[in-house]
């Protein structure tokens, strides 16, 4: 159903440009979530990937706190983002941004993680950060051969 999203966004658009005009409308395009790469459509297309296990990610995330800390300081793991006790944080008188790069570090070495992104990098996506070259292979691979960022 995926793979046949931006045909069919095409055809859409074909068809408002004939029924209503092209330039005489407005179009919103919205997600929830995105969607999700299918594991056995790119294992077909040699990546290699598979289906994770939430509690495995979750207790891998929880043994990187405890082997840089000595306690854990993962509040919630949740749709891939890690919410992190900032009250833990605080009380042991770490400093917050370093904790999120030295997770952002451990958690890149990790087998099933292409790139960690922390809070800053999120909030401030610079145009910089936006060129980087496994970035904009990542989004060619998913958008075809063009893309605007």
């Amino acid at each position: 159903m995926y793979l046949r999203l931006d045909i069919t966004i095409g055809e859409f658009l074909d068809f408002l440009d004939k029924k209503v005009g092209k330039g005489n409308y407005l179009l919103f395009l919205t997600a929830d979530h995105a969607c999700g790469e299918n594991p056995n459509f790119l294992n077909d297309h040699k990546m290699h990937v598979k289906n994770l296990d939430r509690n495995e990610v979750k207790n891998r995330i929880i043994e990187i706190s405890e082997n840089l800390y000595g306690v854990d300081l993962i509040e919630n793991y949740d749709n891939q983002n890690i919410h992190f006790n900032l009250s833990k944080i605080d009380s042991l008188g770490l400093n917050k941004e370093e904790v999120y790069n030295n997770f952002q570090e451990k958690l890149q070495e990790l087998e099933f993680v292409k790139h960690a992104f922390t809070e800053e990098e999120l909030m401030n996506c610079s145009p910089d950060f936006l060129q980087q070259e496994w970035l904009m292979d990542l989004i060619l691979s998913k958008m075809g051969s063009s893309a605007v960022v």
